[in-house]
């Protein structure tokens, strides 16, 4: 049987006010924002892949 993996917390990540990022060229925000979300999807399915390795009961019908 397999350990179950430990799903570690997600860092707190320092918050940008929309008003320091209005100096930015439309190509460097746009690059940030989707950086941004890959990142987000990535640790997304990370974490669903650790969780597979947890226990899940079955339910009654």
């Amino acid at each position: 049987m397999q350990e179950p993996l430990p799903v570690p917390d997600r860092p707190a990540l320092p918050k940008v006010p929309a008003d320091d990022m209005r100096c930015l060229p439309d190509d460097a925000y746009e690059a940030l924002a989707t950086r941004d979300a890959e990142l987000q999807g990535h640790v997304g399915r990370l974490e669903a892949i650790l969780r597979t390795t947890h226990r899940q009961e079955k339910r009654a019908p």
